[in-house]
């Protein structure tokens, strides 16, 4: 049996609709803020001329790609509940630990995101190519782990 045809049809789909959201949050404007009147006047901090406002599509791969990070520890309990094993080797020595394998997430989500803006400054293009491509990965690690023990 081919590949994609062992995993169905769900994360296809899934990573479709995540490109198609991206794909139209990137091809809208955001629209020119107005300064608010009643807001106390302050010295704005001086922006970068060379830096892009962010798309869209960055927000909601960053949100994608967090979804995905939780959902990873939710099926790798799951899997692990039904027989499974870690079978990253980084990994496995907090695959026992709901808390321990939640923090690791969240600072690796959280440096990914801080060290992605930093791509972003310099190459917008790859910033965004690298988030689709962890957010394919990790649609693939969650599918499989759902798929374990069935």
């Amino acid at each position: 049996m081919a590949p994609l045809q062992q995993c169905g049809r769900g994360p296809c789909l899934a990573l479709g609709l995540l490109l198609l959201i991206c794909n139209q949050a990137a091809g809208q404007e955001c629209p020119e803020s107005t300064p608010v009147e009643s807001a106390p006047q302050t010295s704005p901090a001086p922006a970068s001329p060379n830096v892009a406002p962010r798309p869209r599509a960055l927000i909601a791969l960053y949100v994608s790609y967090s979804v995905t990070q939780g959902l990873d520890v939710f099926s790798t309990r799951q899997a692990l509940a039904r027989g499974g094993r870690e079978r990253n080797p980084l990994a496995r020595s907090v695959a026992g630990s709901t808390a321990a394998m939640a923090a690791i997430k969240v600072g690796s989500t959280t440096a990914t995101v801080l060290l992605t803006e930093k791509l972003w400054k310099r190459h917008r293009t790859a910033a965004i190519v690298m988030m689709v491509t962890l957010n394919a990965i990790n649609v693939a690690v969650v599918t499989h782990n759902f798929s374990v023990g069935r």
